[in-house]
């Protein structure tokens, strides 16, 4: 029987009447067409493209023809035709796009996969890897399989200002290198969907397992509608905004809401540790470390948050490349991302899948997580920038112990946004190119700290030329409160007027709080009119700048621009090369006028040095200030004396007498004690001072050829344990463990450690007993015993 008998008996069997033609498609050359692009080419308004089986490697384009694209499963009903009929998008563009206002267009009875989203919008996100519906479009996608495709965003499906009615779609292992692996449902205030979007509560649709940053699965943005997603199969049960979220960057949009009513789950979380190691397997159960996973993201997607006590996925020594890893690593709220160490665990980041702006760990709209002890590292020769770090309205959470470095930054660097009472600690960024920003905030830093954080070596590209203003290489806008300690920013470069930091508010109305205290700003130069660094905030706010170090940096006006309600106290201002030392500018015109207070400072010039641009601001520069040459012990900076003092430097005993107010950290930049001497000293070092010490730690005698390492110390979640045990003095030992005892003497744990193995052994404790209960806050004492021989031990303190 011929084709066309064939393709008309089929349509009288299902009953459609037609009202334009039927152009089939075919590999064997025994349909009129042999790629289904050329079939849309040549079709009309009203046609139905009817494919039969086989992989069409092409980008399939609906142009402006409102058609049926069809395989036989839509003619036939005969499901197996969506598995052998499948458009591969060569990973080069969507597989399908609808776009420019098309209406009515109707897709049925594909396999789409292979798919690379195409480029959208200023910052070339790609959007769209399996079908782009874009721009006020109005489609119909029917029993589709969606998979194993790629983009920034909305990997599997992108609807951007269209509408579509979703019905039988299957939309799962997909790979986004931002967000939204799954779907993008992307509106504006402006566009009102017309019809709505729809989820067929009968033909239901599945979205599951979709990888990228949270949310994975499902991302509806600025949309002006109320979702009724109707799914049959979903991740997991009750899916959290690690799988699902809804997000509004406008007033019009954030009144909206969605409902999710899902059938079934793909799979269960584990209530558990994880444990991820370079020669892990997925396949493993990752509950121990002989069962290690291989893929940090598989790990992540795998456990299961817990409130009352948080999982932890732990990381095991080793290099981590993208050769066996899912990019990116998102976080998930109650669950901690630990590695053992900076220098032991380093993820090796290279281009992923030829994506701009792609994410190395992204976290949306999670809180109650700890990420620490691992190294970022890029490669700077890539001409594909990346986001290493990426994270948005965190809550409650701590990001410690996190070396990011050799990135090319894409134009956002790093972003931590809207954070709120989030600690920042042990944080280096370092030897980085950007194309605008190094760490951008996105709006605001709601509330937190950052402590112990070093910004370093680091070049912007961005022209910078405006003379009225530019974007800071760090700009953190703070709207609550921000305490900074002990953080180093130094050798940040810029092309011509772009400033390098700025710490700002602009809420004129409510008080906002920073305190910036044992800080270096060192070689931070630009020609940006008001300075290469600025504080900016209002007169209702309370910025306290105290015991810094400002050292050699320049701005065409002055080093440092400030307004606001700002005090500075006890510190040193040393940068001879620019003009002035201090500029506090008009803000007449911005609703504030400026009150500084400049109290026990080294000034280079005194207060000729100081540029006040309105009279109407009110500066104090109390009699306290010296002018004088800080006598540095060293102005290199790989020298250890760095920036601090001479025995007869004038900053020594020269800070205030009364400290009161200040709210020092009891350690100054070099962790040794912040007031020696009975009396504070200028500047974020502390001359003569001896280190401080929070937790009285005495060991027994050490076994020279045997060490026991604890850290972090005191502890939380968990503190790592290092023993090493080398060839010779005691040799392999036979029978080794760690011996847990609580004040009591009694003893609590047992942690066996490897007889067979020499050398270092890394294991963990997580403060439960050998009952897996939880350990009350307290003192422990950690005995390593070696052949019977207890020959070290340590102590250590757990906090609740």
């Amino acid at each position: 029987m011929k084709l066309k008998n064939i393709i008309c008996i089929m349509m009288m069997l299902c009953g459609m009447a037609l009202s334009g033609r039927t152009l089939t498609v075919s590999l064997d050359g025994n349909a009129e067409f042999t790629s289904i692009q050329s079939a849309i080419n040549a079709s009309s308004n009203g046609d139905i493209v009817l494919v039969y089986p086989g992989t069409y490697y092409e980008n399939v384009n609906f142009l402006d023809k409102r058609i049926e694209l069809f395989s036989l499963e839509a003619t036939t009903g005969d499901s197996t035709y969506i598995s052998t009929t499948i458009i591969d998008g060569g990973r080069t563009a969507p597989c399908v796009t609808i776009e420019n206002g098309l209406q009515n267009a109707h897709l049925r009875g594909f396999t789409l996969t292979n798919g690379l989203g195409a480029v959208r919008f200023m910052m070339e996100i790609r959007v769209g890897g399996g079908i782009l519906i874009k721009d006020h479009c109005r489609a119909i996608i029917t029993n589709c399989n969606i998979w194993g495709n790629y983009a920034g965003m909305g990997a599997g499906m992108t609807l951007y200002e269209s509408t579509a009615a979703l019905r039988g779609v299957k939309i799962h292992h997909n790979y986004a290198s931002t967000t939204a692996g799954g779907i993008l449902i992307w509106g504006h205030h402006s566009y009102l969907p017309n019809p709505g979007i729809s989820f067929d509560p009968h033909n239901r649709c599945s979205i599951y397992e979709n990888y990228g940053g949270n949310p994975t699965d499902i991302r509806v943005l600025d949309l002006r509608q109320n979702l009724q997603i109707n799914l049959d199969m979903v991740s997991v049960d009750a899916p959290s905004e690690f799988y699902i979220q809804r997000n509004s960057n406008f007033i019009a949009t954030s009144d909206f809401h969605d409902t999710i009513d899902y059938q079934r789950a793909y799979r269960s979380e584990v209530d558990h540790d994880l444990y991820v190691g370079p020669e892990g397997n997925d396949e493993n159960s990752g509950l121990s470390p002989a069962q290690a996973l291989r893929s940090i993201t598989v790990a992540m997607h795998r456990i299961k948050p817990n409130e009352n006590n948080r999982n932890t996925v732990r990381i095991l020594p080793g290099n981590y490349t993208i050769n066996d890893q899912i990019f990116p690593i998102p976080l998930k709220s109650h669950v901690n991302l630990m590695g053992v160490g900076l220098n032991d665990v380093i993820i090796q980041y290279e281009a992923n899948n030829g994506i701009p702006a792609s994410d190395v760990v992204f976290s949306s709209k999670q809180h109650d997580l700890m990420l620490s002890g691992l190294t970022i590292r890029g490669n700077i020769e890539d001409t594909l920038a990346v986001c290493p770090l990426s994270i948005y309205e965190l809550h409650d959470s701590i990001i410690k112990d996190i070396v990011i470095e050799n990135f090319f930054l894409w134009t956002t660097g790093i972003i931590y946004a809207d954070t709120r009472n989030c600690t920042l600690q042990n944080f280096t960024l370092r030897n980085c190119i950007t194309e605008l920003f190094a760490f951008e905030d996105g709006s605001y830093i709601q509330s937190g700290i950052m402590r112990d954080c070093v910004f370093e070596n680091i070049e912007s590209l961005y022209p910078g030329d405006d003379p009225w203003g530019e974007p800071a290489v760090i700009g953190i806008w703070v709207r609550e409160w921000l305490k900074m300690e002990n953080c180093i920013f130094r050798d940040i470069r810029v092309q011509n007027l772009q400033p390098i930091l700025g710490v700002l508010t602009n809420n004129i109305g409510s008080q906002i709080n920073i305190e910036i205290t044992n800080c270096i700003f060192e070689d931070l130069r630009c020609n940006w009119v008001e300075g290469t660094i600025f504080f900016q905030a209002t007169n209702t706010d309370q910025l306290k700048i105290n015991n810094c170090t400002f050292v050699n940096n320049y701005g065409a006006t002055a080093a440092i621009t400030t307004s606001g309600r700002v005090t500075y106290k006890n510190n040193i201002f040393y940068n001879p090369d620019a003009p002035y030392e201090m500029l506090i500018p008009n803000t007449f015109n911005a609703g504030f006028l400026s009150y500084i207070d400049i109290d026990y400072n080294l000034i280079y010039g005194g207060n000729s040095r100081v540029l006040n641009s309105y009279p109407g601001n009110m500066v104090t520069y109390r009699e306290t200030n010296i002018n004088a040459d800080p006598m540095f012990a060293s102005t290199n900076p790989s020298d250890s004396m760095f920036l601090r003092l001479r025995p007869n430097s004038p900053c020594i005993n020269s800070g205030t007498p009364d400290t009161t107010g200040l709210n020092l950290p009891s350690y100054d930049l070099a962790g040794n004690w912040r007031i020696w001497d009975g009396r504070i000293d200028m500047g974020c070092y502390e001359y003569g001072s001896e280190p401080w010490v929070s937790v009285d730690d005495p060991t027994i005698p050490v076994t020279p050829t045997v060490s026991l390492d604890v850290w972090p110390n005191p502890f939380k979640v968990f503190t790592n344990i290092k023993v090493s045990m080398p060839q010779g003095g005691l040799g392999k030992a036979e029978n080794a463990s760690i011996n847990i005892y609580n004040i009591k003497g009694q003893k609590v744990k047992t942690i066996a450690l490897d007889p067979s193995k020499a050398g270092e052994q890394l294991t963990y404790w997580d403060g439960r007993d050998g009952d897996n209960r939880l350990c009350s806050s307290g003192i422990y004492l950690l005995n390593l015993t070696v052949n019977g021989r207890n020959v070290s031990s340590k102590k250590v303190t757990l906090l609740r």
